[in-house]
């Protein structure tokens, strides 16, 4: 699938500073640094994630960040919201086996991860 998500980054206008390193793609897409996972060995598997989106400091006061990420986990079915060290992070994990439609899923991927990290910020971020 690597190949088919790098055609995918090339055609959006929104990209940019596309790498690859070691079974990792990073990119900026609307602004937002992604990483995109893939392994030789499960081809059909991918992760697309937004790393480090925020820290406790961040957040408005009083926001308990483990209630926050079961929340979203709930509200968006789809990701995974977790907490890394002291970050948070969100990601989607999927097996696509057919190029077939994967241009479509790579760009809904990208939008409910921008949509969730949005949300998000309007919600718990410290002004």
């Amino acid at each position: 699938m690597l190949g088919e998500f790098r055609v995918f980054l090339q055609s959006l206008p929104d990209v940019a500073d596309i790498t690859e390193n070691n079974g990792i793609m990073t990119f900026q897409y609307k602004g937002y640094a992604f990483l995109f996972v893939w392994n030789e060995q499960d081809a059909p598997y991918i992760r697309l994630m937004l790393p480090k989106i925020a820290t406790k400091d961040n957040l408005k006061e009083g926001v308990k960040i483990l209630d926050v990420i079961n929340e979203y986990n709930k509200k968006y079915k789809t990701i995974k919201m977790c907490l890394l060290d002291e970050y948070i992070w969100l990601s989607i994990e999927q097996f696509i086996y057919s190029s077939d439609g994967a241009q479509d899923l790579f760009s809904r991927i990208m939008s409910i991860l921008v949509l969730a990290l949005e949300d998000f910020r309007h919600e718990y971020w410290k002004l």
